[in-house]
């Protein structure tokens, strides 16, 4: 009789346990975050929020696999107002928090080594981001748009943030500026050679800007709305100029490309007939062939 006892009562412990245990399995699959297996083992990649809380707390796992990183449009145009990012994401892809407009906290992984390329970008009420020193690459556009943004860097770090400019550590790439901060009279480094795409957009007090010698490369879509800029002045160090570089900078008159400019993107100046911007060439130069082949109105340096 007593054993029969103990074998009921261990029966139905096992049932208990196991009904827990089945509970507690759905209760952990079944979450606001769906995931896709990461490129190592024991990883996972997080790939959608489906949840409704504006307070977000990434997990540092799922069904006992780690998250490693948050993939491209994780979170796009999502309402969320603040996220906690776990040290072990180490990689945040393209667009990953595209246009969430109400976030204002984040908290950056201690571990992140990569921010893609427009990660951020238009997360207008962003308020500040901490830089750790394990981050080793920011793409184009990963914070444009964040109107409010300041940076906090870590001791360490790859990056400085200098008078609302993010530069890495030798101030030789421009990652982002300030969209409040008034360019006007604002010089560069003389280290710097290069610029992250869309970095000076939307910077109406330009008139006039003096790219730093140096510069090999005018990034697409560097001065993007730029509404009052009138001209900018070309060193010979630039080989290549980007797409949509200018556009929609109404009050454009003139640029003079040097003859080492090779290749030049589409949609960068006004066609004939537009408006009475110039574009000022050296004869038989690549810039020279570009404005005949694209209808520009041009001059010719000889």
């Amino acid at each position: 009789m007593k054993n029969a006892v103990k074998v009921l009562i261990f029966v139905l412990a096992v049932v208990i346990i196991g009904a827990g245990a089945v509970y507690g399995y759905l209760n952990y699959a079944v979450s606001d975050f769906v995931y896709t297996d990461g490129a190592k083992n024991d990883t996972v990649q997080l790939n959608d929020y489906t949840g409704d809380e504006k307070e977000v707390e990434i997990p540092e796992k799922n069904k006992g696999k780690t998250v490693t990183s948050v993939a491209a449009e994780t979170f796009l145009r999502s309402d969320i107002t603040s996220v906690i990012i776990p040290d072990t994401v180490t990689v945040i892809e393209q667009k990953a928090f595209y246009e969430c407009e109400e976030l204002e906290t984040v908290k950056m992984s201690e571990n992140v080594k990569e921010i893609g390329e427009g990660a951020f970008i238009n997360c207008r009420k962003l308020k500040s981001v901490r830089i750790p020193a394990s981050l080793e690459k920011i793409e184009g556009a990963a914070f444009y748009g964040c109107e409010n943004l300041t940076f906090e860097i870590a001791e360490g770090a790859n990056f400085v943030y200098e008078d609302g400019v993010l530069y890495d550590k030798a101030k030789t790439t421009v990652y982002w500026v300030s969209g409040s901060k008034d360019l006007s009279s604002f010089t560069f480094p003389s280290s710097v050679t290069e610029f992250l795409p869309y970095v000076l957009s939307g910077h109406n007090e330009l008139v006039t800007f003096t790219v730093p010698n140096g510069v090999k490369t005018i990034p697409d879509s560097m001065f993007v709305s730029c509404l009052n800029l009138e001209t900018v002045i070309i060193p010979e160090s630039v080989t290549a100029i980007g797409s949509t570089v200018f556009l929609g900078d109404s009050k454009l008159k003139e640029i003079t490309l040097p003859r080492t400019v090779e290749t030049i993107g589409k949609n960068n100046f006004p066609v004939k007939g537009k408006s009475d911007f110039v574009l000022k060439v050296y004869e038989n130069s690549s810039a020279h062939f570009y404005a005949q082949e694209n209808d520009i109105n041009f001059e010719v340096i000889k």
